[in-house]
């Protein structure tokens, strides 16, 4: 493991150079070689495959990924980096770029669709959707930084379009993150004030700027506000819980989950609202006041969003109940 990812590092320093190596050949002025754009292309669409592949070695689907990832950069790269004067096949390139909005578009309604017509026939067996969305997205995209998007995806449609009654989550005591310092009034009023500023915004860049600007801005603030409006919902649906072994932490649906052992906290103990913000300190907040703080020992690691784990010394969270909180989790680790 620590092998393959010292491969991929050595591979990621090339894959930078041979493009800062084309950025200066490409601006250098009166340059001997030209501005061909041949020498781009032909690292996109081979060098730089069979390059991973002899590095690497990685398995075909894990490559057939990375080789798209690669093309679809160096694409945008050769945009920034070829003088304009000097474009052939670039400017082709720079047509389809248009598309890419609309693609974009389209896997989101088929993520949307692919959610809803599944995810009702898995609840019948499992009443844990998150838990259904994990195995089936993990199942067709493995484990990997795509497959940790895709789930991070699928569980922000499902909260801001699909839910309607609360999943069952694992855990033998339940806190809510609700009502912690008016944590889901606050979030569902910046999603009020987004509804009305987005035909305000739409008018004024209609007639300021230009029809296409404005349904662009429009487009983007409305998928903002789906997130927004997934993480309210999260917020009022997913509970902090105490399960036999372990803490479960949730925070709305934009936060990572993390599970963690009795046996890594050391002692629980309300806190004052505000908490600086220091180092090695791990907060669950969003909208709301945190007022508990849970010390860890000594190499705890939580984990990111979209996977890793990053060193933790302590814990800040805000529950709606935190005298209760605390005395049950403080019993449980006696």
């Amino acid at each position: 493991m620590v092998r393959s990812g010292r491969k991929n590092n050595w591979f990621s320093l090339l894959f930078a150079g041979a493009l800062g190596a084309h950025f200066v050949l490409y601006r250098t002025q009166g340059n001997p070689l030209g501005h061909p754009e041949w020498p781009l292309l032909l690292d996109l669409l081979v060098t730089f495959p069979v390059a991973y592949l002899l590095i690497c070695r990685p398995d075909w689907k894990d490559w057939l990924k990375k080789c798209a990832a690669m093309l679809l950069l160096g694409l945008a790269f050769g945009s920034f980096a070829i003088p304009d004067a000097y474009k052939v096949a670039w400017r082709e390139f720079d047509r389809l770029r248009m598309a890419l909005p609309g693609l974009l578009a389209m896997a989101e309604i088929a993520l949307a669709a692919w959610l809803l017509l599944g995810i009702r026939r898995a609840l019948q067996a499992d009443a844990n959707p998150e838990r259904v969305l994990a195995r089936a997205i993990r199942r067709r995209f493995g484990k990997g930084a795509t497959g940790r998007l895709m789930e991070f995806e699928a569980r922000i449609w499902y909260y801001a379009l699909f839910m309607r009654t609360a999943p069952v989550f694992e855990g033998e005591q339940h806190f809510s993150t609700a009502r912690a310092g008016g944590n889901a009034s606050n979030q569902l009023a910046w999603i009020w004030l987004m509804v009305f500023d987005i035909p305000v915004a739409h008018v004024l860049l209609h007639f300021l700027w230009s029809p296409t600007a404005a349904w662009v801005a429009t487009a983007l603030t409305a998928w903002g506000l789906l997130y927004l409006l997934a993480d309210y919902r999260a917020t009022l649906a997913r509970p902090v819980s105490l399960g036999a072994a372990a803490l479960h932490l949730r925070c709305g649906a934009l936060a990572a989950d993390a599970v963690v052992p009795y046996a890594a906290i050391v002692s629980v103990a309300r806190v004052p609202h505000p908490q600086r913000r220091l180092p090695g300190k791990r907060y669950f907040r969003h909208q709301g006041a945190m007022n508990v703080e849970i010390t860890l020992r000594p190499g705890t690691a939580l984990p990111t969003l979209l996977g890793g784990d990053q060193a933790a010394t302590h814990i800040v969270l805000g529950v709606d109940d935190p005298g209760k909180f605390v005395e049950a989790l403080g019993a449980r680790l006696h």
